[in-house]
């Protein structure tokens, strides 16, 4: 097999090609009626997300999700970690499918044998205007909807209008 010189296999150790660094992403958002704030930390085929989020009074009424994700191809992955709501905990078990038309969805199961489907969908009307629509189904629980319609003159921030299936907002959204 080839071997590449010691001079070689030096320079390839200062490579940033060579290496499977970590990076951090999230968002921030609060509105009139509801905040939330995302954050993955990932490396090719690992992510560890941290995700939490309140309603209408600003209390710690909300809920929040700790997953570790691994991913097989850029369509499917495994989900293991703990959901908090409204102060209960949960462990779960999940998997995560890039579906057509780029809806994400997660299939999760809980330590009680309960399930949750999440569903995500971007839709990008202009270069500016886009519409995020979040559901959340749950077994025994009430399930949730979030529809935005937001404005985004550059990549790292927007504002717009959020209905969260109860009530109507106005508020920014933050990436980085």
């Amino acid at each position: 097999s080839y071997q590449p010189s010691s001079e070689l296999q030096h320079l390839q150790k200062h490579d940033p090609h060579h290496h499977d660094h970590f990076y951090f992403m999230g968002f921030l958002e609060a509105a009139t009626n509801h905040a939330q704030g995302h954050f993955h930390l990932s490396q090719t085929w690992h992510e560890l997300e941290l995700r939490f989020e309140t309603r209408r009074d600003w209390s710690w009424n909300g809920e929040g999700d700790l997953f570790y994700r691994r991913w097989f191809n850029r369509y499917l992955s495994v989900v293991g970690g703990g959901t908090g709501v409204d102060g209960q905990f949960r462990a779960v078990l999940g998997v995560s499918y890039l579906l057509p038309m780029l809806i994400h969805a997660d299939l999760f199961i809980d330590h009680r044998g309960e399930f949750r489907l999440d569903i995500e969908k971007r839709f990008q009307w202009t270069k500016y205007l886009f519409t995020d629509v979040d559901v959340t189904l749950r077994q025994k629980l009430e399930s949730e909807f979030e529809v935005s319609l937001m404005f985004s003159p550059s990549w790292s921030w927007a504002a717009g209008l959020k209905y969260t299936g109860d009530s109507f907002g106005a508020g920014v959204h933050y990436q980085f």
